[in-house]
């Protein structure tokens, strides 16, 4: 497994930057901060997910969604140190809860391309202890995988780990390049150097064989997207206020 630094002092620059959302950055705690980094980095990684199964042409047995989810799971535990992946894995965790939880006694929407909300957060918890058991008992402990399942993460996280190293470790031994392309945003922010980061970082260890583009900006919603059409990812700054109600509930 390889390691990764955590990617964010989240205080690098609160003193240059604009609101995000209701609050100014500079009002934020480190632990706001910290929470909404790392909420927002797992949902780069789900975009990222989507972005390699289209660059890399990556045939899908299933729902697109569900196969962005289990991508993202093993590219942070696969690129990140085991307590900083535990970090952000949790804080973003935490936001879906949050979403879930008013929505639990309703019917899913059976039609929507994404599973069920609590079937997805039940997966990736499963599948993100499984990667490391002997490391992540207090995570499953705290999001009360129950021990018949936890029984089987291991053993569906070494099949997640069989499927996508076959596609990502020949780009991995390729080298690094610079076809992740980060553009500039209106404004400097810490979810604006934290993305920056992690497109260095990819950049630095692999180089995929058609550029993508990476945008941090105003969506007019709490939400990331892969443009399939142009190849891009953008992440909204509204995500930011997302999590900031959930830890203010």
């Amino acid at each position: 497994m390889s390691v990764r630094r955590l990617i964010l002092p989240a205080v690098v620059l609160l003193a240059c930057i604009v609101p995000a959302a209701a609050q100014d950055w500079d009002n934020l705690s480190q632990l706001q901060t910290d929470e909404i980094i790392g909420s927002v980095t797992t949902d780069f990684y789900h975009e990222m997910g989507h972005a390699l199964i289209d660059i890399l042409q990556i045939p899908i047995m299933g729902a697109e969604e569900d196969a962005a989810d289990s991508l993202s799971i093993y590219l942070i535990t696969t690129f990140w140190e085991d307590a900083d992946a535990q970090e952000i894995v949790s804080a973003s965790l935490a936001t879906w809860d949050s979403m879930y939880a008013p929505n639990a006694g309703e019917e899913p929407d059976y039609w929507d391309v994404h599973a069920p909300d609590g079937k997805r957060i039940a997966t990736m918890s499963c599948l993100f202890y499984g990667a490391s058991p002997e490391t992540r008992a207090e995570f499953a402990e705290a999001r009360g995988i129950p021990d018949k399942r936890a029984q089987s993460c291991a053993e569906e996280y070494l099949d997640l780990d069989a499927s996508w190293a076959a596609y990502l470790d020949p780009l991995r031994e390729g080298g690094g390049g610079s076809s992740i392309v980060f553009e500039d945003p209106e404004a400097e922010s810490p979810i604006t150097e934290a993305i920056r980061a992690e497109v260095d970082y990819f950049n630095d260890i692999l180089a995929l064989p058609d550029e993508l583009t990476v945008r941090v900006q105003s969506c007019g919603e709490a939400n990331a997207y892969y443009h399939g059409d142009d190849r891009s990812i953008s992440i909204c700054t509204e995500l930011a206020q997302q999590v900031l109600d959930r830890m203010s509930e």
